[in-house]
């Protein structure tokens, strides 16, 4: 009797330890899709919510929009629309460039959709506390992959994740999906035609980018009395390069996502003042460029 019980428990044990699990379910859902459209907002702590939409198609079609920027591939040019400056660049769409860009924290998880080998990127996934985000159940799950950790809200009615939370150095960023559609049905191709705007200029390359030199005056003025050589307040030095860039409040290529250009925008720096929009939008500009 014993031994019949042993060999009844073992296959049941075996279907438990294989049944798909959040990772599994969201991969599975996101590959069954025709089309994916999601609405969100990135907040990070102490910041202003950042408004993001995606939408994807099959045949490498997709639209992703942020406060600063727009790619549009209509599955054969990929568009990539710098807001502030006005400039555009155009080229060949290809699976490989459509996933490393939605290979950042916010997009990570829906990058699913065009990867069918998205879970192997992932080293663990670990179950977290239930939380309820407007009335939805959600099951954390925290991540470890290889190019760091992130928390993911699996919704187990839906069979993906939608939202999660990541950090950014030592600040944590929250994504708040406020809508998602997973259908079977394809989005209309005037959501991924894309006219630049009147005014908006081609970006050859002949672009000088800005280096730091460009904008160590700004911070000069307005940050080197708190933040400079002499008065590092929070570690945070403005006045020297390799400082500045170790204090993790620079994401290069990424103003939207980096703390010390939301903290101006918000006017939460400098502390009893403010700073031109210009010179604001100059130092994004730099970041953007790659914080050399």
């Amino acid at each position: 009797m014993k031994a019949l019980l042993f060999s009844a428990f073992v296959p049941l044990l075996a279907l438990t330890m294989t049944a798909p699990g959040p990772v599994e379910s969201h991969v599975a859902t996101m590959q069954k899709a025709t089309s994916l459209s999601v609405k969100f907002k990135v907040v990070q702590a102490g910041g202003s919510p950042q408004d993001y939409s995606l939408s994807l198609s099959r045949d490498l079609k997709m639209r992703l929009e942020s406060p600063t920027k727009l790619w549009v591939s209509d599955g054969k040019t990929l568009s990539i629309y710098d807001k502030a400056k006005k400039l555009y660049t155009q080229g060949e769409v290809t699976k490989p460039t459509l996933l490393k860009l939605l290979q950042n924290e916010p997009t990570w998880a829906f990058s699913a959709f065009l990867d069918g080998d998205f879970a192997k990127s992932i080293t663990s996934a670990k179950p977290g506390d239930e939380i309820n985000q407007k009335g939805v159940v959600l099951q954390e799950v925290k991540i470890s992959k290889p190019t760091g950790a992130v928390t993911e809200f699996y919704d187990p009615k839906m069979g993906l994740f939608r939202g999660g939370s990541f950090m950014q150095g030592t600040v944590q960023n929250f994504i708040q999906v406020s809508e998602i559609k997973v259908t079977d049905q394809s989005l209309p191709d005037t959501l991924f035609a894309w006219t630049p705007p009147a005014g908006a200029t081609l970006n050859t390359g002949v672009t000088t980018a800005l280096v730091y030199a460009d904008v160590k005056p700004i911070f000069q003025q307005y940050c080197g009395k708190c933040h400079g050589n002499d008065r590092a307040t929070k570690n945070l030095n403005t006045l020297n390069y390799e400082a500045l860039m170790s204090s993790n409040t620079i994401r290069p290529g990424d103003s939207a996502r980096s703390i010390l250009v939301n903290a101006m925008r918000t006017g939460a720096m400098p502390r009893g003042g403010s700073m031109p929009k210009e010179d604001i939008d100059k130092i994004a500009q730099w970041v953007d460029d790659g914080a050399k």
